[in-house]
């Protein structure tokens, strides 16, 4: 019995974290995800090393370190053959191992794989065994025999945890400066004009052209929400004048600034690859370069965003 606890040691302390994971994700209230890779380091290198450290069979540990890393990566594999490339997938993967989650988004920030792509899920399922290593390597200086080599590791060990829950706190902070807390206690987005202005409802966020005319959003309440009409209906813009404008014909520049093309005078940029998805895809007669309204937010700044392909909004 002793013997099937040691080898279950490993398999046990990631699934506590993946425990306290869902458990954060849960009742976090969206500030929760923000501490997952603290917590998850702070399992890992402490409880995890330190269990794993005093077991005496080597091959006891091989057997475990080896059984789990197959079960986490068999686990992904299982995940993207069922879910596929769907953004479900996102939300389940740190839930389940925060480094795999950091190790493939490094690839993606640095252009080197696509999110969702097959390459991205197989550096995933790989990044998954990332754990095994820690425990492993902090089990290994906990049986140091050096004591102070031992103290001064630990010592890091306990900085690295510190800094994670430092950015913990610092992600935490940042959401909540972006968020509001509804009636039901919950976390929802908040929204942002081009003045860096928050609101909590988009009807209420005002859009300026650069005239300094003021608009907003608004939704003609006569249309039946049930009706072939309503499928595609996606609001219109009105000024203070109660002047309505076709959403379609709105665009907004790259400052942020709205422009009502009501000659359908935007072209379509040719100067954007193929395969590059963007949605600054648009150009007015003098070179300006617009997105559609429908795809723009704005940043706690101010400054519009579009999601993928944003850095072609001032090239």
């Amino acid at each position: 019995m002793k013997k099937v606890l040691q080898f279950l040691a490993m398999p046990l302390i990631i699934a506590l974290q993946i425990t306290i994971c869902c458990l954060l994700f849960a009742f976090g209230n969206g500030a929760g995800l923000t501490f997952m890779i603290p917590i998850a380091l702070i399992i890992y290198m402490f409880l995890g090393g330190y269990a794993f450290s005093k077991i005496e069979s080597k091959k006891i540990k091989i057997l475990s370190a080896v059984f789990t890393a197959a079960l986490l990566i068999l686990s992904f594999v299982i995940l993207f053959a069922v879910s596929g490339y769907n953004d479900s997938t996102g939300f389940i993967v740190p839930l389940i191992s925060p480094f795999a989650n950091s190790f493939s988004y490094m690839f993606v920030n640095f252009e080197i794989v696509e999110y969702l792509s097959l390459p991205y899920m197989i550096i995933t399922a790989i990044g998954s065994a990332i754990p095994v290593l820690i425990i492993l390597i902090s089990s290994k200086i906990f049986n140091a025999d050096n004591k102070k080599i031992k103290a001064a590791l630990l010592v890091v060990m306990a900085l690295i945890c510190v800094i994670e829950i430092g950015f913990g706190i610092k992600g935490a902070v940042s959401l909540y400066e972006d968020s509001y807390v509804g009636e039901d206690g919950q976390l929802y987005n908040a929204y942002y004009d081009v003045n860096g202005n928050k609101y909590e409802d988009n009807a209420d966020v005002p859009y300026y052209d650069t005239q300094g005319n003021v608009y907003y959003w608004t939704y003609d309440e006569s249309i039946d929400p049930y009706s072939d009409e309503n499928f595609l209906y996606c609001g219109e813009l009105t000024d203070e004048q109660g002047n309505e404008y076709d959403i379609d014909k709105v665009y907004v520049n790259a400052d942020g600034y709205i422009y009502i093309d009501e000659k359908d005078e935007m072209q379509l940029r040719e100067d954007i690859p193929y395969e590059v998805d963007t949605e600054w895809s648009y150009m007015d007669k003098d070179g300006n370069i617009y997105a559609s309204i429908l795809s723009v937010s704005y940043m706690n700044d101010g400054t519009p965003y579009t999601g993928m392909g944003n850095e072609y909004r001032n090239k």
